[in-house]
């Protein structure tokens, strides 16, 4: 369970389960973008829940997508699996 760090009621069950679904994607290996938290999670606060799960103590890197002539965006990637996702964490 993730923990809350600002008070029991301040994440409803919703955003739980999308922080629990990105934790998941990001320990099977792959990176993800905020479009990607969108589409797959219907997360609009992806860079919200990676600061959460850093708060949590994983070690997540930001990559930036800066190419000339295209939008600017994050890349998220696990660096240190520490525990291999189950289905369990959803």
């Amino acid at each position: 369970m993730i923990d809350k760090p600002y008070g029991e009621n301040s994440l409803s069950e919703k955003t739980q389960t999308q922080i629990k679904r990105v934790l998941f994607h990001l320990l099977s290996g792959k990176s993800i973008t905020p479009l990607d938290a969108l589409r797959l999670y219907g997360s609009f606060r992806l860079g919200a829940i990676i600061f959460l799960l850093r708060g949590q103590g994983y070690i997540i890197r930001t990559d930036r997508n800066e190419k000339k002539g295209e939008a600017r965006y994050a890349i998220y990637t696990m660096i240190q699996a520490t525990i291999t996702p189950t289905k369990e964490l959803l």
